[in-house]
């Protein structure tokens, strides 16, 4: 039976999907050096076992991702089979192209250390762009829908006549079907981001 191998950033999902997988959770220990450093260890043996690794890489962002990266390692030298990644928030994943000269491609930097450090495959939730799991070319990345469970929470509220608003045009299609069903409305911000400086603006 696989595992539920939690990270710093996402204790409660872990147990959550715990208790909705019937599946077991994981010891780890976690604790920050000195120098702010981050250490992690997976206190149980694992061997054999399919471990899945949640962490979401929330801010700081930099800090999430290392940590994720040590916690399939970890499961890894633990014994585990293979090392499932859930990683609701997937950091970086905006910077999913390159808009300007010699920028670097961060989104595909972060895929290709995720296969490296040896995960068997990724999950996601609703990430900013498909482009980022073509990132992945050694391992399987999806990004599951949320906005359904979104939209059954909403309506749940009893709100009448809800607005439902997208940051940008792109994310408008989303909005629409979550006010379709919420028997809502859907408008969506002109956004313009500044390439040099990386400031936005809205109107």
């Amino acid at each position: 039976m696989p595992l539920l191998v939690p990270g710093p950033s996402s204790p409660l999902l872990a147990q959550r999907l715990a208790g909705v997988c019937n599946y077991e959770v994981a010891k780890v220990s976690y604790r920050v050096f000195p120098d702010g450093e981050s250490y992690i260890r997976v206190e149980e043996d694992l061997r054999e076992e399919e471990a899945i690794v949640v962490q979401s890489c929330p801010p700081p962002q930099d800090k999430r991702l290392m940590e994720l990266l040590q916690l399939i390692d970890a499961s890894l030298r633990a014994g585990a089979s293979k090392v499932i990644a859930v990683v609701p928030y997937l950091a970086y994943s905006r910077q999913d192209k390159v808009f300007l000269p010699h920028e670097a491609l961060s989104s595909k930097i972060i895929a290709k250390a995720i296969e490296a450090v040896g995960a068997s495959s990724l999950v996601t939730v609703n990430v900013h762009s498909e482009l980022v799991l073509g990132y992945f070319e050694k391992i399987r990345a999806l990004s599951v829908d949320a906005f359904p469970e979104i939209a059954d929470y909403l309506a749940s509220l009893g709100l009448k006549d809800p607005l439902v608003l997208s940051p940008d045009k792109k994310r408008y299609p989303d909005a629409r079907k979550v006010a379709e069903l919420v028997d809502g409305e859907a408008a969506f911000l002109e956004k313009k981001r500044d390439l040099e400086t990386g400031e936005v603006t809205t109107e």
